[in-house]
């Protein structure tokens, strides 16, 4: 990311404008100033092009004008003059006229005790820098951004995003217009003057609509990323320090935030249930409401962010912790019963797929003889059943156990038998299978034996819109995967 496109970023932030001209003395002026990881590159570049000799205006324009108004400041302040600065972690202080202010704070700090006590100036001086030096950490301290931030900048990398996907299903809009009154010019054979005026502005208009998406859906790829990542670190900036018993800290990140508040949610369910006294029951009604309201906050946050992740081009990190994050999710929203199997089921699979795998599932539940384990699951759902659910954040493990529990208790998965409609739109799809294929067939014999690949693939797109066939290809799955 380049210093103009970090300052339109960061900007913003209250911190990015300190003044720290005292932290600086001599004859050039008091300016200073923190600058970031970027801007200190853009400052060594500016530096180098003044010892080779380039206008001090000139290199100022091209080096640091997408940099902030505190570091020109401090470069005009120079009068031509390389800007020094002193480098802490990944940002630096800077001033106009050296750093000899924060030279002498650090060799001043570093006299004895002995020293001190000798002279009262030496004890007001070493007292003056370490103030100066604190100031300066503090300021450098507060650069670091703070949840707070990270959400607002989630937030403005999301809404970007949105404006400009909408943007984009405008531009196809008007692109796909142009282009089929394009196709109808076209054949409509001999034009009119008037009519071919029309079509040479229309593809005029098309290359220039067709240059513009091609931008746009690269400003999109690259929004999308950034929303991603700032998406991803909103995520992680939820995490909490704990201190053990052992007086040892640790890092608690949200998705185990979630398992907590859950364990504390089942542990006062349970405590609840087997209290003995009006005031037990009171105590543990209080901590499971305390737990439950925990465990919406969290999972809201979560899935705020989430919602922004794109796990397509994410690391293997990332999409190691939105799984972890959505497992937990579905773990807290099934315990305190916001969540059903029915639920989870539904959020992953098609009306047609869950109708079949609910099916299914029905069958195991009324086996008496059947247990539900990450096993027996793959070996009668098949594996491209648990995968989905892997892939959704629902460990097979976890689903397991919820189904033995349905099933322990004489539940069953609720399946919404086939609508009226639903069988009109079968025979339409069958139709349309059929007449793909009676087309494909006549294209096999009128051209001696060859089918177009556009053909095949419409016989194919026609028969997989149909039901049936899926649970055929399922069931076959299934008699394949257990042979």
């Amino acid at each position: 990311m380049d210093c103009e496109s970090n300052r339109a970023k960061y900007g913003e932030n209250p911190f990015s404008k300190l003044k720290l001209g005292s932290f600086f003395d001599g004859t050039e002026g008091r300016a200073g100033a923190i600058i970031n990881e970027d801007e200190t590159r853009a400052l060594q570049d500016y530096n180098k092009a003044l010892e080779n000799g380039k206008n001090p205006k000139k290199a100022l324009n091209k080096y640091l004008k997408g940099t902030s108004e505190e570091l020109q400041e401090v470069a005009r302040a120079a009068k031509g003059a390389t800007v020094q600065y002193k480098q802490i972690g990944s940002s630096a202080l800077v001033g106009a006229s050296g750093m000899q202010g924060l030279k002498t704070a650090l060799s001043l700090v570093k006299m004895e005790l002995g020293a001190m006590a000798k002279s009262f100036i030496a004890f007001y001086a070493v007292s003056e820098a370490i103030n100066l030096l604190f100031k300066g950490l503090q300021a450098l301290w507060n650069l670091v951004p703070t949840q707070d931030h990270l959400l607002e900048w989630a937030a403005e990398s999301a809404q970007q995003l949105e404006e400009t996907q909408s943007n984009l299903e405008s531009l196809n809009g008007e692109l796909e217009s142009t282009q089929d009154r394009i196709a109808e010019l076209r054949n409509k054979g001999p034009l009119s003057l008037m009519e071919q005026e029309e079509l040479d502005a229309l593809e005029e208009a098309n290359v220039k609509l067709e240059r513009q998406k091609a931008l746009m859906e690269a400003l999109e790829k690259n929004q999308k990323q950034e929303a991603s990542d700032d998406a991803y670190n909103a995520l992680k900036g939820y995490a909490q320090v704990i201190t053990r018993p052992d007086r040892t800290q640790k890092r608690v990140d949200i998705d185990e935030q979630i398992e907590i508040a859950t364990t504390r949610y089942e542990n006062a369910k349970a405590n609840y249930a087997s209290a003995k006294t009006d005031a037990d029951r009171k105590e543990y009604a209080a901590q499971i409401k305390s737990a439950n309201d925990e465990i919406l906050d969290l999972v809201s946050k979560a899935e705020e962010q989430i919602n922004h992740i794109d796990l397509s081009t994410a690391s293997g990190e990332v999409k190691s912790f939105v799984m972890s994050t959505k497992t937990a999710i579905n773990e807290g929203l099934l315990a305190n019963g916001t969540l059903s199997v029915d639920d989870l089921l539904g959020g992953v699979f098609g009306e047609d797929e869950f109708r079949n795998y609910g099916n299914k599932l029905n069958q195991l539940l009324g086996n008496k003889d059947f247990d539900f384990s990450e096993t027996s699951l793959k070996e009668q759902l098949g594996e491209e059943f648990v995968t989905a659910c892997e892939e959704a954040g629902i460990s097979a493990e976890d689903l397991a156990e919820h189904l033995q529990e349905l099933k322990d208790s004489g539940g069953k998965i609720e399946v919404k038998a086939p609508t009226l409609e639903d069988s009109i739109d079968e025979i339409s799809n069958m139709e349309s299978a059929m007449g793909a294929l009676g087309d494909a067939c006549s294209e096999f014999a009128d051209n001696g034996g060859k089918v177009s690949i556009e053909t095949i693939e419409g016989v194919a797109e026609a028969f997989d819109s149909m039901s049936f066939i899926t649970a055929v290809r399922n069931c076959f799955n299934s008699v394949k995967f257990a042979a």
